[in-house]
């Protein structure tokens, strides 16, 4: 059996328990949806692309180096473009 070590919390019982409230089961959840991601504001989107475009040359996006900050924008303009649940 693996056991899972949770600081106060007594988990090597033995004996298979439920993590639901009594008279509940996993069926009843109904979880929300989260968007994911959190928007960037759009001033500071503009000063990374200047500040990179500044450092790098108007071509910073195909270096490998800095990917990060291309999937950064890109994903901030998905966001943009979504519509709200």
């Amino acid at each position: 059996m693996n056991n899972v070590l949770v600081r106060e919390y007594r988990s090597d019982l033995g004996v298979a328990k439920t993590v639901c409230k009594s008279g509940k089961n996993i069926g009843m959840i109904n979880p929300t949806i989260i968007e994911r991601g959190v928007k960037v504001n759009a001033m500071k989107l503009r000063d990374i692309n200047k500040l990179l475009a500044t450092h790098y040359g108007n071509e910073w996006k195909t270096f490998d180096s800095l990917k990060f900050y291309t999937n950064l924008l890109e994903q901030q303009v998905m966001m943009r473009e979504r519509k709200p649940l």
